[in-house]
């Protein structure tokens, strides 16, 4: 028989003992410390205490239940059947395979729920925090994740479909900050239908900083402002090498024989009374509602096909002018000439 069975059978008679002077009514003191098996007892102290002799690594304390619903509850302390030196809490049920449900190794990593940790802290399976201040941090009111390497993540998780791998409750808005140097902290806070992200020049102060983005309810997304009124919108200059705008009907349709081109006196009539050109915004609706860029380029581009039919209407005028000048010209030119024979045939006369 090996040294741990001979020690968890000495401590069940030690247990057995025990629970025979209790039931006898009976107590029994001992001044000094209590040793089980057999070898030499150093103490680490000056209190007594409960001391495992003999060459076991292992020290069990166990409770069992009795049958058909036998189950084993133990505190281990050793290398539990070869594995490094640890604190084990474990139990397991009906005959079933025995299970650490906690354990603290030597170099200190304690794991709930794996025997084999490999952080400080390792748990595997869901944890549930429940209460009013279920986590609590420091007096300047900061929960802070950061790690040592760089190229490490201090936060790491996967989900798919409707699973959520990192969640933050909080009441009006919730953020997350990053913060590396002096004292601005850029963030990323949801709140009051909205997602907004911007800078703080201190620490969760109430008003932050000026949001550099934001997302609302509807899916506007705004950059420098928080009431974006459009899918994106941007209080600041853009900046970009290319912006293609989708659009349909361009005005091609100006060109056809059948366009009512408005008559140019007509048109300068429009201009004095209104003060812009037709079907073009006023100025002062361009100052309310901004300016819709698909659409007014495809207005400016019928307004430049109406101006190139007029542009060939007056080129076509000036050719018939021209050709009624050169007409009229030579037509003077036969009348002088016939001017100049009569004046000879009169001078013979004479």
């Amino acid at each position: 028989m090996n040294h741990f069975y001979k020690t968890t059978i000495a401590f069940s008679f030690c247990l057995l003992g025990w629970n025979t002077f209790e039931a006898n009514a009976q107590s029994q003191t001992i001044n000094g410390n209590l040793n089980i098996g057999e070898g030499f007892q150093s103490s680490l102290g000056y209190a007594p205490g409960i001391f495992m002799l003999g060459n076991s690594d292992d020290f069990f304390i166990r409770r069992y239940n009795t049958a058909p619903n036998q189950s084993e509850f133990r505190f281990a302390i050793g290398d539990d059947f070869a594995a490094e030196d640890r604190f084990a809490i474990g139990v397991n049920y009906a005959n079933t395979t025995w299970y650490d449900r906690m354990v603290v190794q030597g170099d200190g990593k304690v794991g709930i729920g794996t025997s084999t940790p490999t952080a400080q802290l390792q748990v595997n399976g869901g944890a549930l925090v429940l209460g009013t201040n279920a986590i609590t941090t420091n007096t300047d009111g900061h929960l802070s994740i950061g790690n040592i390497n760089e190229d490490s993540n201090p936060v790491n998780g996967a989900g798919w479909q409707n699973s959520t791998t990192f969640l933050l409750n909080g009441k009006d808005f919730t953020s997350i900050g990053f913060h590396d140097s002096g004292q601005r902290v850029d963030y990323i806070r949801a709140g009051q239908g909205t997602i907004q992200m911007g800078y703080d020049a201190g620490w969760g102060r109430a008003n932050i900083g000026m949001p550099l983005g934001i997302w609302n309810a509807q899916g506007n997304v705004g950059i420098g402002t928080l009431t974006p009124k459009e899918a994106l919108s941007v209080n600041g200059k853009i900046r970009a090498q290319e912006v293609k705008v989708e659009t349909s009907n361009w005005p091609d349709f100006v060109f056809a024989p059948q366009y009512p081109l408005m008559p140019l006196h007509d048109l300068e009539s429009y201009i004095s009374k209104n003060g812009h050109l037709p079907e073009t915004p006023a100025a002062k609706e361009i100052d309310a509602n901004g300016l819709s860029l698909g659409e007014m380029v495809k207005l400016q581009q019928q307004k430049i096909e109406e101006l190139s039919l007029y542009i060939i209407q007056q080129n076509k005028r000036l050719n018939e002018q021209e050709l009624r000048t050169m007409q009229q010209l030579k037509l003077n030119e036969a009348l002088s000439e016939n001017i100049l024979l009569l004046k000879k045939e009169i001078r013979k006369i004479r």
